[in-house]
Parts: structure tokens; sequence; C-alpha cells
């Protein structure tokens, strides 16, 4: 989002859109695929719960956030910095998790070892 922020002219700021949707294009998918592999499938109704709860919120508040901003300030500069800042940050904190451990995959069947049907 830094080269939106900047953009002046119509060719970047297409450039900065098809870069960001190919980025949340992919994050779609690669999000899921990484809260499995780090949690496993044992819990991963509940992970997925709580992590899809607070994804929901910041997506359902951001928009409101932004236009208070943009009210205030009369600039979008700052709201596409301040997107900017957040998704550097969760970046980092993803490269900074390190290597997944071990969870062993749940065993098929109930949880009393009788057999689904």
């Amino acid at each position: 989002m830094f080269p939106t922020a900047f953009a002046h002219s119509l060719p970047l700021s297409l450039v900065s859109a098809a870069l960001f949707g190919i980025g949340s294009g992919a994050w779609a998918i690669l999000h899921l695929a990484a809260v499995t592999t780090y949690f496993g499938r044992r819990n991963l109704g509940t992970v997925l719960g709580r992590y899809l709860c607070i994804f929901n919120l910041t997506g359902f508040s951001s928009p409101a956030l932004t236009g208070f901003l943009l009210g205030a300030i009369g600039d979008w500069t700052v709201q596409l910095l301040l997107l900017g800042v957040v998704s550097l940050v969760g970046a980092l904190s993803f490269l900074l998790m390190g290597e997944p451990r071990t969870v062993p995959a749940a065993p098929a069947g109930r949880r009393d070892g009788r057999p689904i049907f």
C-alpha cells in the first residue's frame, strides 16, 4: 500500500492496486494453510474460529476507522500508510514465528474410539 499512498498517476495507481489484489488473493488461501500447519488439525475448528473472529472484526471496523480518518484529515495518505505499517508488522511477525512444531493429527472416528457409522 505504500506505492498507492504516493501514487500521483493512474498507471502507478493501477499497478499498485493490481499487486495488492494479487497479494490479497494469495493471502486468502495461504493464511488458512499457515494456521493448519502451525496448529494442526486436531483443534482446527477452535483455532480457526478464534482467528477468523478477530480477522472479521478488524475487517468490519476498518472501513469505519478509515472513513473517520478521511473526514478528520481529508486525505487518503495517512490511511494507506497506516495500512502499510500494519501489513509490515503482520508480515514480520509471521516471519519471526519460526518453524512449526509437529502436532499429532486427530484420530478418525469419535473421541471414545467407536467408528462414526
